[in-house]
């Protein structure tokens, strides 16, 4: 039915285009129209062809709704690592070489089309000699598969002022750090510390735990759904 319709639609342009500019310009006309229509023709069928495929990959909506819920897992806490310990762990100004913080070490496998939010949080605090008049600055980081992604730093500082000595010191600690999607895979994640600067004539430890009485620290780490 439809190539007979469009048979005739074609004979009549012909018609038209002989009595107005000659036979060659309505012949190829005709060859013209009838390639195209057969090109659309071959377009529909492929478009058609397309759809059922589609149809076919869609998920079945077991509950009749409009929604597609793994849209909705977007931001879905899917593991969560947490260590947290006192055991005994410091540093002194003569370690100027990054050492991994006892205990504070996570290993995490992932799903893949994630992202992980890692979070270190304690108190650290500096033992120093009664007459300290020096500087002393430490480091303690975040490390993630072997890199340092964030960092804060202990600075405690005696200096001379019109009163007398005064001191800078920083003790409160809480780091974070959120990764772009990642694949997947096993990542690990630990924290790092170290002592800036050495001090020949005296001895000065940062401490994270002594015992336990000390504040607890913590790292967690989570996956969470991109």
């Amino acid at each position: 039915m439809a190539k007979g319709g469009k048979g005739v639609f074609v004979l009549a342009f012909i018609g038209f285009l002989v009595g107005a500019s000659g036979l060659g310009f309505g012949a190829y006309i005709y060859i013209t129209y009838e390639q195209k229509m057969d090109y659309l023709d071959d377009q529909i069928d492929d478009l058609k062809d397309d759809v059922e495929a589609i149809d076919d990959s869609l998920p079945v909506d077991t509950n009749d709704t409009d929604s597609d819920s793994s849209l909705n897992d977007s931001g879905k806490i899917l593991q969560t690592k947490k260590v947290s310990s006192r055991s005994i762990a410091y540093i002194t100004d003569g370690d100027e070489t990054k050492t991994e913080m006892a205990a504070m070490n996570i290993q995490i496998t992932t799903e893949g089309e994630s992202y992980l939010v890692m979070r270190f949080f304690t108190q650290l605090y500096l033992v120093l000699p009664d007459d300290f008049k020096e500087r002393v600055d430490f480091n303690i980081s975040i490390e993630f598969e072997g890199q340092g992604v964030c960092e804060c730093m202990i600075h405690h500082y005696v200096r001379p002022g019109p009163l007398g000595n005064e001191t800078d010191i920083t003790y409160p600690i809480y780091l974070e750090h959120i990764t772009d999607t990642l694949s997947a895979g096993t990542y690990n994640v630990k924290i790092v510390w170290y002592s800036i600067q050495s001090n020949p004539d005296c001895y000065v430890m940062l401490v994270a735990s002594r015992g336990s009485l000390t504040p607890l620290r913590t790292l967690i780490v989570q996956e969470i759904s991109s």
